[in-house]
Order: C-alpha cells, then structure tokens, then sequence
C-alpha cells in the first residue's frame, strides 16, 4: 500500500495557503491543520476541558475570546487521527522563528513517537519577493508558513526531508522541558521556544502607547511590526489585544472609546500632574 502524503500544519492561513499551492499545481497530497495554538496557554492538563481553564484563569474571557474557544471545544482528538496513521506519510511544516508553529510541531512529535516523518523547516529558508509593479522584492527570510505565499509553496515542498533521530530527541526533549515548566507562554528567544510569563509582551506594547491618542489596532500592529523587523513571529493579534485591554482596565494606560471594539477604543500614556 501506498502511503498518502499528508501535510500537517498549525493554523488555519497556513492550511488554505497550501491547499490553493497543491491544487494549482495538480497535487493529489491532503492537508490538516490544528487550530489550537500551543505556544498559549497552560499545556497540562492538555485535554480541551483543561486548556479552556487555563486560558480563562490567565486571559479572562473576551468578547474575542470566543473566536479561539471554538477551535478548542471538540480537542485534538481528531488532528491527530488525520496525521499520525500507518497508512500516512506526514510532511510537517514549521518554522524556529514561529512561536505558533514550533510549539505545534513540537507538541505534535510528541504524539509521533519514533515513526517516521518529513519535515519543511522554513526557519533559514529564504522566499523570493513578491511582485512590486515591473519589479520583484528582495528575498528575505520566510519566518513563518503562515506568511508563505502560494507561488512559493511547492518550492518549497520540494525541500522536505526526514527528520533525524537526533533532531527528533532534541526536539521531544525540549517539549518534555517546557511541559515541567507549564508557563502561561511560549516565546521564541534565538530560534529556541522557551517559556513566559503572560505579562511577557506588556512592554512591548507599553513601548507603543505614546502621550497623543492611539487606537488600539494601531499599538498592537506596532508591536507586530517589532516583531516581523527581528524575522519573528511571537504572537497574533489576539493575544497582544487581550493584553492591552488588560493593562487599560488595570490603570495602567488611559483609554477612551468601546474597549471591546479594538478599532473604536483610543489609548495615551497618562498625563504627567503638574508639580
């Protein structure tokens, strides 16, 4: 029997990115993608029961909040199913300057065990620039799958390769590790997942509220845009978001407008009382 190539990937831009690559290019390979995001929130207990817990005790519960406990209410029991069979050759994607996708595939070779796989480790892989006008970008460093575009998927399909017994103790061990340490976080630091605490972005984001009024969409793409200059991914908006809004609620910066809506709410550091 012949194996079916199955793609694994974290997140669900990744997953449409890649299915639109496959059949432009009249593939006959499956995707599955998890929607759950391990560099998140406690990972033990690791049931969907435990993690909702944990996520609400460290985060609160948003009106955003409901957009990620969807992706958690049915577990993983079923990503699982679709990507570790016998009859399945998985080809993971992941990248260790991608908090979201390195901690999913580290989580996900735990599950593997010693059966083989594939892996598409975009971490130093370069992608070439997109269109501009009569002129293509610059290459530069592709950081995440999630940030691939089609055209460049397959290229870089064709640079799976077997994981190595080495790599695959190294990354099971560094799992194990941040499993003992069951942090509110996982950031990355180099190109290593290590754990945080969840006040970890706060300043960051600080660093992006200015005396003048902000809107909230505006401070937390800032701090993004940190992120994307030093070829990282650390977080999505989400998180970054839920943060903000803590440290206004917490009178740590004035804000102004529907605290709920990020585009109709305004932030500014407090005025400095006139000595």
């Amino acid at each position: 029997m012949v194996a079916r190539v199955v793609h694994v990937v974290f997140g669900i831009s990744t997953s449409e990115t890649l299915c639109q690559a496959l059949a432009e290019d009249d593939r006959p390979e499956e995707v599955v993608s998890c929607a759950d995001n391990f560099a998140l929130g406690p990972i033990v207990p690791m049931d969907a029961a435990g993690r909702l817990r944990g996520l609400t005790d460290i985060l609160g519960v948003y009106d955003w909040f409901s957009r990620y406990e969807e992706s958690l209410v049915f577990g993983n029991a079923p990503f699982l199913a679709a990507s570790i069979a016998k009859d399945i050759q998985p080809v993971v994607w992941f990248s260790r300057r991608d908090s979201r996708s390195y901690a999913g595939f580290l989580w996900w070779l735990s599950h593997l065990g010693e059966a083989p796989c594939e892996i598409v480790d975009l971490t130093d892989m370069l992608i070439v620039g997109d269109p501009a006008g009569d002129r293509l970008l610059p290459p530069h460093l592709a950081v995440s799958p999630g940030l691939v575009p089609p055209h460049e998927m397959i290229r870089l399909r064709e640079m799976a390769r077997p994981l190595l017994p080495e790599e695959r103790r190294r990354y099971q061990a560094r799992w194990q590790a941040l499993v003992r340490e069951n942090a509110p976080l996982r950031v990355i630091e180099g190109t290593e997942l290590v754990s945080a605490p969840i006040t970890f972005f706060d300043p960051l984001l600080l660093s992006c509220v200015v005396s003048n009024w902000r809107k909230m969409s505006r401070i937390v793409g800032e701090a993004m845009g940190r992120f994307y200059a030093e070829d990282l991914h650390q977080s999505g908006d989400w998180l970054l978001f839920v943060r903000l809004r803590h440290l206004a609620e917490t009178g740590v910066v004035e804000w102004a407008g529907d605290i709920t809506r990020v585009h109709y709410c305004e932030m500014r550091q407090w005025e400095k009382a006139d000595s």
